[in-house]
């Protein structure tokens, strides 16, 4: 069978039946799996890599049944071939995480519903470490199960039929038969089958089905459905947007985007796709969408159209159609025709431009009384306009600015009102030089003319002329303003007053002004087209200058604003791309250069591997503070002869680096060691995205490394790690030239004062490690931040010395890159990590104090190592990253579960809830399964790493 299956899955028209065969018969299969492994293990080459893809099927998806074949697939683990221990690997991580189950109790239930909030929290920048806050989170989100249906059933269910009890009585089958033929032979017939043109009236005894809906509704909570149940079209736009891995975005969140993101997507783009840009990412641009399932093909298309990276976002439609309007408004109201509209309404009345229309609501029509001089001046009236659409601050108007065949229309309206009165012939007087002054008015006994507001801009409305019509003093007289429109017109109807009496001249003086008359209306004055070009040079040199001055101050003042605003959003724009200070906590200040530094006894221990694995049962990682605490001792009893020693073997190390002049050497040796520390980190901390079959494939090892990929213990793996640390640290000591003559120069003058004992070096090896044992504490995000800045610093290193000259140019082209792994890169995007511009000097020095950073900190791991020491936080943004990026270790999901299940577990306690038989049943199981992958994890954690 095994034979048939390999012959033909080799074929791709036989495959699928193949794959169909062992998915049907999935129990059938799995109980072949034990003489299927033993077939394996024979096979070799092409046999064995077509092999390998029909064991992932028998065993994948996780059934119950594979659990009676674990140790046959345990033993895999101990193959020499890597594919077959990696393929073991898949299957038991898999195991260990569980798969899905049939039935699920209400605990399981809950379970995974709180887990998705605070999961949710934690992406929105819940920021609380505190363990306390995230139990009383789960008590509070946690729920019995009455108290859900009422919650999720935000509608009645109206189309249920009522009871039988509660129904009338029912007829037998045959006579309801007998009825229901009456029935229909009296209302229906061969022309109207369905009764659609017939009344026909419900029986008394019968309850219609609409009477039944209305009753629900009305006898239905409204609270409930208002205040409690989130809106369904959101959890749909969640779930869509959880499956393709996209975020959702708060909309408030973006209420000042930077002008310089907005201008890299033009307003046409952005309309046609409904896309928003929302800030700039490295190599790229993070736009915000609507739809997730359009995402895929929308990235591809903007990738195409702006030409760098592209990321994505999602917000709800209507909220996203509000951004794109505000941010880019499809239409424009230039500054002059808003100026124009803003200066037209004077506030005083609303003029429609095109039609003339008018609101009686929008002017007042104020009466002079008998005696006008003991009259008080009265307030201006107040605007008409809303408030949305008042102009702040008001800006003068550039009658210049206006069409000639405007003005021509409006004085067509207003001269025959004006020529039915008698006037005299207007008279103009010649305009006087533009280097000469201004004549003296003439002597009279009226008021003089208002001058113009001192704010007109330079070159625009003459000084305000005279109006055309004016009134006379008299009884009753109504003010009545020179406006436009048909406004006006009507307003001249009413005016009672004969045309004499309101002494009305067209292109005269006024004769009289009522006092407080021009405080009183503020109307913009319309002149003659011939005039205009002659009230430009009536304008005195002095107030022109004045006015000139204002305006420029004015759009000097506003420039400065927008070159503010400018600076601030650049500052803003760059302050994600600057990199963060370093945090450096209080202890590591009291610690030496070399705090934790490995000694003879564990060096010595890191020897035997026997040695190791009998440590690593009796004590576990413990056992570093044992051999550390020796080595202190060690080095108190021998430090006189010790530092004779250190000193010569410094000496002699030197000697050995001058000889190496070769760049290439340095590049390749540094490498190797940067790759194996890169491994060996990852496998103790587990960083999310992290498994060790994909990052064998992605640093393409060579032979002589494929060692760092077998399975070991704890203790072990941490020993070697801190070795090579140590060896890595004293390399880069030794890595330029002056390097090397600072450190002779050091290690000649140690040499002598080697031999005078120093008895302070005896205290100081033991309050570092008092304080690494007992004070350290760094969280998971430190951690990570320690092992980028490691990987950022080596990666510039490398780059340094390639471009130094080498004899060989060619070689120098064909250097090796040093890219890195996928959930590094994650890791850097995560905590916004970018190289920084240091010399080689300056990166030698960062990159040795990463490397202290992470020997120091391997002295005491297993605070660091274990995710049940952890803070609630850490663990749940840990997770949360995992379920991201589709990579969960079963270590951490493991130790979610155990704590949600407890914590829950007591929450519904206190609350009181009633546990069934059912129940109990099926928590029973749940608990048996959690228990035996956690035991499996425990196993897979020892041997994998």
């Amino acid at each position: 069978m095994f034979e048939r299956w390999l012959e033909e899955f080799e074929s791709e028209e036989t495959r699928g039946s193949i794959m169909e065969e062992i998915q049907g018969s999935r129990e059938k299969s799995i109980t072949c799996l034990p003489d299927f492994l033993k077939h394996l293990q024979k096979m070799s080459g092409k046999a064995k890599t077509r092999a390998i893809p029909i064991l992932l099927m028998i065993s994948l998806p996780p059934h119950d049944l594979m659990w009676d074949y674990l140790d046959k697939i345990e033993a895999l683990l101990d193959s020499e071939d890597q594919e077959l221990r990696n393929a073991a690997s898949i299957i038991l991580r898999k195991m260990a995480l569980g798969g899905k189950r049939k039935k699920l109790s209400y605990l399981s239930q809950e379970m995974e519903r709180i887990r998705e909030k605070l999961w949710e929290m934690v992406k929105k920048g819940q920021e609380n470490k505190e363990n306390v806050f995230w139990a009383e989170t789960i008590h509070q989100e946690s729920r019995l199960p009455h108290e859900k249906s009422k919650k999720e059933s935000f509608f009645p269910e109206i189309n249920t039929l009522p009871k039988k009890k509660d129904l009338p009585a029912q007829p037998d089958k045959k006579a309801f038969q007998e009825i229901l033929q009456s029935d229909l032979e009296e209302i229906y017939d061969l022309d109207d089958i369905y009764g659609l043109e017939e009344d026909t009236p419900e029986k008394e005894d019968s309850i219609s089905e609409e009477l039944l809906i209305l009753e629900t509704l009305e006898n239905a909570p409204q609270k409930e459905k208002t205040e409690e149940i989130p809106y369904p079209e959101e959890q749909n736009l969640q779930a869509r947007a959880s499956h393709y891995g996209l975020e959702i975005l708060n909309p408030s969140n973006y209420d000042n985007i930077p002008r310089e993101v907005l201008d890299r997507c033009p307003m046409g783009i952005a309309w046609q796709y409904e896309i928003l840009p929302i800030k700039i990412i490295p190599n790229g641009l993070f736009f915000a969408i609507h739809s997730p399932e359009k995402s895929l093909q929308l990235q591809d298309d903007l990738r195409f159209i702006f030409g760098c990276e592209i990321e994505l976002g999602i917000i709800e439609r209507i909220k996203l159609i509000k951004l794109l309007e505000r941010y880019y408004p499809e239409t424009i109201i230039l500054p002059s025709i808003e100026e124009d509209l803003t200066d037209e309404t004077a506030e005083v009345l609303l003029v429609e431009e095109d039609t003339g229309a008018y609101l009686e609501e929008d002017f007042e029509v104020v009466e002079k009384p008998e005696e006008p001089k003991q009259l008080a001046p009265k307030k201006k009236p107040k605007t008409v306009l809303p408030e949305d659409k008042k102009a702040a601050p008001k800006k003068p108007f550039d009658l210049s600015l206006k069409k000639k065949s405007d003005i021509k229309d409006r004085i067509q309206k207003l001269e025959p009102e004006l020529r039915k009165a008698p006037h005299p012939k207007p008279t103009i007087q010649p305009p006087p030089a533009p280097s000469a002054p201004l004549p003296p008015p003439a002597p009279s006994a009226e008021p003089p003319v208002p001058p113009p507001p001192p704010c007109a801009p330079r070159g625009g409305i003459a000084p305000a002329r005279p109006s055309s019509a004016t009134l006379a003093p008299g009884t009753g007289a109504t003010k009545i303003p020179d406006m436009p429109g048909r406004a006006m017109k009507r307003l001249r109807r009413e005016d009672s007053t004969p045309e004499k009496e309101r002494g009305i001249t067209l292109g005269g003086e006024i004769q009289r002004i009522p006092e407080g008359f021009a405080q009183e209306i503020e109307a913009p004055e319309i002149a003659l087209p011939q005039e205009i070009e002659e009230q430009k040079q009536e304008i005195p040199c002095e107030k022109e200058e004045k006015a000139g001055k204002v305006q420029e101050e004015f759009v000097k003042a506003e420039e400065s604003k927008k070159g503010k605003k400018i600076q601030e959003e650049k500052r803003l724009a760059t302050s994600e791309l600057a990199p963060k200070p370093k945090k450096i906590h209080t202890f590591e200040k009291f610690l030496g250069d070399e705090a934790g530094k490995p000694g003879i006894i564990e060096r010595g221990i890191a020897q035997s591997v026997i040695l190791m694995k009998a440590f690593d049962r009796i004590m576990g990682l413990k056992f570093l503070w044992l051999a550390n605490s020796l080595d202190i001792t060690i080095s108190m009893v021998t430090g006189y002869i010790q530092n004779i020693f250190q000193a010569w073997k410094m000496t002699k190390a030197i000697q050995k680096r001058i000889h190496q002049t070769k760049t290439e050497v340095q590049i390749q040796s540094l490498s190797k060691d940067w790759v194996t520390i890169r491994i060996q980190v990852s496998r103790l901390f587990s960083f999310s995205g992290f498994y060790l079959e994909e990052c064998q494939a992605a640093l393409n090892l060579p032979e002589e490394s494929q060692k760092l990929l077998l399975p070991t213990f704890p203790l072990k793996l941490v020993i070697e790690t801190r070795g090579n640390l140590d060896d890595m640290k004293r390399d880069l000591s030794l890595l330029t030239r002056k390097q090397i003559f600072a450190l002779m120069q050091k290690s000649f003058g140690s040499f002598f004062v080697s031999f005078i004992p120093n008895p302070v070096d005896i205290f100081m090896p033991w309050k570092d490690f008092f304080i690494l044992i007992f004070w350290m504490n760094y969280s998971r995000e430190d951690i990570e931040e320690m092992y980028t800045d490691f990987l950022l610093h080596y990666q510039r290193i490398f780059i340094l010395l390639q471009e130094k000259p080498t004899n060989n140019p060619e070689k120098q082209q064909d250097s090796v890159l040093f890219p890195l792994c996928e959930y590094e890169n994650s890791l850097l995007k995560k905590l916004k990590k970018y190289p920084e511009d240091l010399t080689l000097e300056q990166s030698i020095e960062a990159a040795s104090k990463s490397l202290q950073r992470l020997l120091q900190m391997l002295l005491s791991p297993g605070t660091f190592l274990d995710p049940k020491k952890w803070t609630r936080h850490d663990l749940l943004q840990e997770t949360a990253t995992m379920q991201e990026t589709q990579k969960p270790n079963p270590l951490f999901m493991l130790e979610l579960e155990t704590w949600l299940r407890k914590s829950l577990d007591q929450s519904l306690s206190k609350k009181g809830i009633q546990i069934d038989e059912k129940e109990s049943r099926l928590r029973k199981e749940e608990e048996k399964d959690l228990r035996r992958r956690c035991l499996l994890e425990k196993r897979l954690r020892y041997l994998l790493l």
